[in-house]
């Protein structure tokens, strides 16, 4: 929690000592009533809950997710801090067998009613307790409850009518990727109390699949993989967003759009894991409005977003083995003597940034810093975006409005020529920063010539004379994105390219709708 969230941690720390101290006092962690010869199951607890009880009757919690770790780990080093995305309960009656179920997500068991004998057994192949299993006694009124690692079986039998169980599942069910075993797999050797509770096997109702379910020699040693969608896309509502969804779409690719917040960690891993994507994309993030000044004065809201969400995403999809892209800025240089204007060298993604001259900027260039420790997050390195739907946040329509302009050669993102790319990318495992431009450079002036060539005539404009302060113009070297990608065309000829279709599809005359009527469409 300190070092992935430095700024959240440093404000939240004196509460999560009062809560650790609060939880040393009430929540323990009794050792399982049955353990096989072998030894516990690592990361399984039996957990025993405080219960405030008075002549009304009780009261205890559950669960409390504010309270890190709260109930499943004995180490308070771990942290660790279930979601549940799915809650579900089960009801059986005396002499029923349930088991061994495996599923690649936790659980958390409760007993709501009755009584039960509750047994998990380790069945991750590469973890050092493998085979062990234990066994604990769960009723109603004891307030005991029971963690299953992800990866391991769960089972039981019910000892009294109608016991009820609460799992809290930290990922939904999903039938292709549960991994049952045989409860009387002699390999295993669980010892089931059945003479201790007077049953016989004549007793015992057990369904045909749990009876039937195979034996730890014939199991598969692993749930086959199985993915809901290609693509999942966070932030898909903004600009690039819906471009990412768009050709998505057009190329063919199965993808589900997340309406999570990024900055809200259990919402993204309840997606991931509902979703089970095999890529990411991330167009969330926060630019500022009408212009990244705004970010000046909104600094939380910029970091919750630009970095804390981004590495919330990260580390979620690593924890995972998840490939994942990130929108990040191509802003973070200026002309200099080694990359002077008209060169032709530009920067590549090792070179040092030398432009600091917002918030914005240096917040990305943090996060470009902390992304280094990810291996598997493509961080797309994004310049004033060019699109010939001719959004109100694309650099030309912004330019349109402007009666004066300054006017210096950088390089630009087209995005109808990049976009299409970014699955391709994925699905090569490209990775690290990547400076996601069209090869050259081009100038603002230009770009209005060619559209007033090109589409309106009557557009005009103003050039203002650039400022003495630095600006984050300049040329990045493509060189990673035309090794790939050869057929890339040059910014110049990729404006050219969008103004015509621009033309052609009368997309500029639906741009000169109101702004804020469009916006409204939009969402």
């Amino acid at each position: 929690l300190v070092s992935r969230q430095p700024l959240l941690a440093c404000r939240a720390f004196p509460r999560i000592l009062a809560a650790l101290a609060t939880m040393a006092k009430k929540v323990s962690f009794p050792e399982f009533d049955v353990t096989c010869k072998n030894g516990p199951v690592e990361g399984a607890y039996l957990i025993q809950l405080p219960c405030f009880g008075d002549s009304r009757g009780w009261f205890k919690e559950l669960y409390n997710n504010t309270k890190p770790h709260y109930a499943v780990d004995k180490d308070p080093s771990h942290k660790k801090t279930l979601t549940f995305p799915q809650i579900s309960l089960s009801d059986s009656m005396r002499g029923v067998m349930r088991g061994m179920h495996c599923s690649p997500y936790g659980k958390l068991v409760s007993v709501i009613t009755g009584k039960l004998f509750d047994v998990v057994v380790d069945l991750r192949p590469s973890s050092p307790t493998y085979k062990n299993w234990q066994g604990a006694w769960l009723s109603a009124d004891q307030h005991r409850q029971v963690y299953v690692p992800p990866g391991c079986g769960h089972g039981f039998i019910a000892i009294e009518d109608h016991s009820m169980i609460m799992y809290k599942q930290e990922g939904p069910f999903n039938g292709a990727t549960e991994n049952d075993l045989n409860m009387f797999d002699e390999d295993i050797g669980i010892e089931w109390p059945l003479q201790e509770l007077g049953f016989s096997e004549s007793d015992l109702v057990i369904s045909e699949k749990d009876r039937n379910a195979p034996k730890l020699a014939t199991r598969k040693s692993e749930p086959e993989e199985s993915h809901n969608v290609d693509y999942l896309v966070f932030g898909a509502t903004g600009y690039l967003g819906e471009n990412v969804v768009k050709y998505l779409e057009k190329g063919g690719y199965k993808y589900a759009i997340s309406y999570a917040r990024v900055e809200d960690r259990h919402s993204v891993i309840a997606e991931l894991m509902a979703k089970t994507p095999r890529y990411v994309i991330c167009a969330a993030g926060i630019a500022g409005k009408p212009n990244i000044d705004w970010c000046e004065t909104h600094r939380e809201e910029t970091i919750r977003a630009n970095i804390a969400g981004q590495l919330i995403i990260a580390e979620a999809c690593a924890e995972r083995g998840i490939h994942c892209t990130l929108f990040g800025t191509g802003s973070l240089y200026c002309y200099d003597d080694e990359h002077p204007m008209g060169s032709g060298k530009g920067y590549p993604e090792d070179a040092e940034p030398n432009f600091t001259g917002n918030f914005y900027v240096r917040m990305r260039i943090e996060l470009e810093k902390l992304l280094e420790n990810f291996t598997n997050v493509l961080n797309l390195r994004i310049v004033y975006p060019i699109s010939d739907d001719m959004h109100p946040k694309m650099v030309v329509s912004k330019l349109l409005k402007y009666p004066k302009i300054m006017s210096v050669p950088t390089s630009f993102t087209v995005v109808d020529d990049l976009f299409p790319l970014i699955p391709k990318m994925a699905e090569k495992g490209m990775t690290g920063p990547v400076n996601f431009t069209n090869p050259g450079v081009v100038d603002h002036d230009t770009i209005l010539t060619i559209f007033r060539d090109t589409v309106d005539p009557s557009c005009s404009w103003e050039l203002a004379e650039p400022g003495s302060g630095k600006r984050p113009n300049c040329e990045l070297d493509t060189t990673k994105m035309t090794s790939e990608f050869p057929e890339i065309p040059h910014v110049k000829d990729a404006v050219r390219a969008v103004f015509e279709r621009v033309k052609a599809n009368g997309t500029y005359l639906k741009a000169e709708e109101p702004e804020k009527k469009r916006a409204r469409t939009n969402e």
